[in-house]
């Protein structure tokens, strides 16, 4: 039985066809091939470009100064003098001098000026503007105020003082003995110790210190 092959089947009628269609897929794809090279290449050319310019940037921004190290300093120069001065010794014989020799020590002692004693009773006793203790009685019920919160209180009383009478006539260490209350007493001291100058006292013709015992008497009418 003869065999006998299918029209459809037979490809030599199609060899043509299918080569052509080869060759235009070949050549497609040679040509697809080259532009993505060719557009790969200067895409890469682009990048590199810009990163060299960047790097060059930046090493030119990270350029500094480098100080210049400080000069140094003078190195001093010490001098190594010879020691030529000749050292006497000092000969203490010929002097007679034993441990048992005291040597006088001398301390300085500050005198104090003595204080002037204060004469009790006076040859000659002071006077109060030539006057005795009574001008002085006078010259104070003039210039003696009361105190007004005392005198509003009916505060009454005697004071009892004693003061000095110094070398010049005036009066110092005016104290109280025996008072009545602070503001009474302050008032007592107060005009006691304003007293103008006296006349010193005299104890074998020369000026002395004399105390007084004396009392102001507070009393409202």
């Amino acid at each position: 039985m003869e065999t006998r092959k299918s029209r459809n089947a037979n490809l030599e009628d199609k060899r043509m066809l299918y080569f052509q269609i080869g060759i235009t897929v070949a050549t497609a794809l040679a040509l697809v091939a080259f532009e993505w090279t060719s557009l790969q290449t200067t895409t890469l050319c682009i990048d590199n470009d810009q990163s060299e310019g960047i790097i060059e940037q930046m090493v030119i921004n990270t350029q500094r100064e480098v100080p210049k190290p400080p000069p140094p300093r003078p190195v001093e120069v010490i001098q190594i003098v010879e020691n030529t001065v000749e050292i006497k010794e000092i000969s203490f014989e010929g002097l007679d001098v034993s441990l048992d020799t005291e040597i006088p020590v001398y301390s300085w002692i500050e005198e104090t000026p003595e204080e002037d004693p204060v004469i009790l009773i006076p040859e000659v006793w002071p006077s109060f503007q030539g006057g005795n203790l009574n001008q002085f009685r006078m010259y104070v019920a003039r210039n003696l105020i009361y105190p007004k919160l005392s005198a509003e209180n009916g505060v009454t009383g005697r004071v009892h003082l004693q003061f000095v009478v110094n070398k010049k006539g005036e009066v110092e260490d005016v104290v109280v003995l025996r008072g009545v209350n602070p503001d009474i007493d302050a008032e007592a001291i107060r005009v006691v110790r304003e007293s103008p100058q006296w006349t010193p006292g005299r104890q074998g013709g020369m000026p002395v210190r004399v105390q007084y015992s004396f009392s102001i008497v507070f009393m409202l009418q």
